[in-house]
């Protein structure tokens, strides 16, 4: 039982009232729906698009592409979008392959390159015999919210399976635990955006994607918040499983780009609440109700409408198995 003292602010027992009911609430659903209509996909290739501009490239300078037969892996292909674009700048020998959970968002087969191939396949689930060291490059993009509680290990395991002795593995992620708002002169302060952000965070708990265990009652800081940490520590990750490191970098969004990846993340934020969270949080009253968390999402339109940016780091390694 939690006595919550009078001293506390309004906001506190906002706060803390949302993290208790939260937290008995367990999905039994996986975490994500898998949606095709045509909102998520515009925001998935906005997203790509926008990524490509952050770093400057598709596949990093410092993997080599000038073998013959490159064998090239997408995880978590979404639209396919990456190895479409890649195709263009390889020779005709190269194989391209990508698979996700969900052919949602997969083009017809007649609109792919022809050396492009797309099918379903749980990056999660034990690999397959026939994909067991089979690829030269293994490319793996923004999958942290599928990750559960902070344990990206056995995934990564997976993936360097499928590297043949020598293949480069290129793992690109956004930060989003690190999300933090960015003020402007017109816009100093954001409550509806702060309310969500702390509701977001306790409901991800819920769905294993956070390892926190207690709040601190007077400050309101978590005492063992590990919100997507592993994203930031990519590099020691790579090495624990003894791959050779070639580059790790954090790049911080472009501040010119700080509109238009704000309005993009609304996007997100929407398609997250309307198909996620509130589907979750249906036929339990002790829950926020739909309309609370529709209400904060308006508000945070509103915020970033008023000058509130809402930005992420784009964090990538590559590293390469042992021959």
């Amino acid at each position: 039982m939690v006595v919550v003292q009078s001293s506390l602010s309004r906001k506190q027992l906002q706060v803390i009232c949302c993290y208790t009911q939260l937290k008995s609430y367990q999905m039994a659903n996986e975490l994500l729906s898998f949606r095709g209509h045509n909102e998520a996909a515009v925001r998935l290739y906005l997203q790509h698009w926008m990524c490509q501009y952050q770093t400057g490239f598709l596949l990093n300078p410092k993997i080599p592409t000038q073998k013959e037969d490159l064998m090239i892996l997408d995880v978590a292909c979404g639209s396919g979008i990456w190895l479409i674009e890649l195709s263009r700048s390889l020779p005709p020998s190269a194989k391209l392959t990508g698979f996700d959970i969900s052919p949602s968002h997969f083009p017809p087969k007649s609109e792919l390159p022809s050396n492009v191939t797309l099918e379903t396949s749980d990056a999660f689930q034990p690999v397959p015999d026939h994909m067991i060291g089979k690829y030269d490059i293994v490319h793996v993009g923004r999958i942290n919210m599928f990750v559960r509680f902070e344990n990206p290990g056995p995934v990564l395991q997976n993936f360097i399976q499928m590297l043949k002795p020598g293949g480069y593995l290129q793992w690109d992620e956004l930060d989003v635990g690190g999300m933090l708002p960015k003020n402007t002169d017109s816009c100093t302060e954001h409550p509806c955006y702060d309310q969500l952000h702390e509701m977001g965070k306790v409901w991800m708990e819920t769905q294993g994607c956070t390892t926190r265990q207690e709040i601190n009652i007077q400050t309101l800081v978590p005492l063992a918040n590990l919100f997507y940490r592993w994203v930031g520590e990519m590099s020691g990750l790579f090495e624990s499983h003894g791959l050779k490191i070639h580059d790790f970098q954090r790049l911080p969004t472009h501040n010119h780009m700080a509109r238009p990846w704000t309005a993009m993340q609304v996007m997100a934020f929407h398609d997250f609440i309307e198909n996620d969270v509130i589907p979750s949080t249906k036929g339990n009253p002790a829950l926020p109700s739909a309309e609370k968390w529709r209400e904060l999402l308006s508000g945070v339109e509103g915020e970033t409408q008023k000058g509130l940016r809402l930005l992420v780091d784009h964090v990538y390694c590559v590293g390469s198995r042992s021959l």
